[in-house]
């Protein structure tokens, strides 16, 4: 049985869970099915896009119009997702700033001054250096980040997706916030309706995402420099309350 043809299973939920579906990558030829099955299921979603992509895909600015349109969300994924340019050289914290910037505006001609702050580090937060840090904070952008990762990047077929989405939630003991992150492939597609019913079936409500909105997981842990600066600054206050 392919597992987009999932059968829901009634349980119970003592509380109200939530979930935030977001797709990296796009917009690519596999956008608007996406965006037609989540019409279809009436879920939200948040859209991280890169400036390249748009420039490439012949239709992109009426993808983008239809992802406002349809009370979905975008955010800022880089112009170029070049990790050698976005993390390893000695300007790369500047560099992905401009990026993002340059992002920003691009969505803004676009779609008539839309402006959104709200940014995913391509391949993740954990490349990020404290220039990138310190970078981004002072432009005043935040990030997003995820906690199930369904390795559809990697994954060859809609079964294994699924599969590791399952494992990945139950490993996780279904917590009250999932941040679910898909790329855009043909193999995404297929998978894409499971994945809802399975969450839906959990006790998870699909929720849209509010420009500023924090949540759980994105209050990341501090990097080392910035629990160094933190452990200074209690040492040097221990101090002064001895004298």
């Amino acid at each position: 049985m392919m597992v987009y043809k999932y059968q829901k299973q009634k349980t119970a939920s003592s509380h109200q869970k939530i979930a935030y579906l977001t797709f990296d990558d796009g917009p690519s030829v596999y956008t608007e099915d996406l965006l037609n099955i989540l019409k279809e299921r009436n879920i939200p979603a948040i859209f991280f896009v890169v400036g390249r992509h748009i420039e490439e895909i012949p239709n992109s600015h009426d993808i983008l119009k239809r992802v406002l349109a349809e009370s979905h969300h975008i955010g800022l994924h880089s112009m170029s997702h070049d990790h050698e340019k976005l993390y390893s050289r000695p300007d790369s914290p500047n560099i992905f700033v401009e990026e993002i910037q340059e992002l920003q505006k691009q969505l803004g001609e676009i779609l008539n001054g839309y402006k959104t702050f709200h940014f995913r580090a391509p391949y993740g937060p954990n490349q990020f250096t404290q220039g990138h840090w310190e970078a981004t904070q002072k432009a005043k952008y935040y990030s997003f980040k995820w906690n199930i990762d369904t390795r559809d990047w990697e994954l060859q077929n809609s079964d294994e997706i699924f599969e590791h989405v399952v494992n990945s939630a139950e490993n996780l003991q279904f917590p009250e916030t999932v941040v679910i992150v898909f790329h855009e492939y043909e193999r995404t597609v297929k998978v894409l309706p499971a994945v809802i019913d399975y969450f839906h079936d959990k006790g998870y409500t699909f929720v849209p995402y509010k420009e500023g909105e924090q949540i759980t997981i994105n209050q990341h842990k501090p990097p080392t420099w910035l629990k160094a600066k933190a452990n200074a600054v209690k040492a040097k206050l221990k101090k002064i309350v001895k004298k």
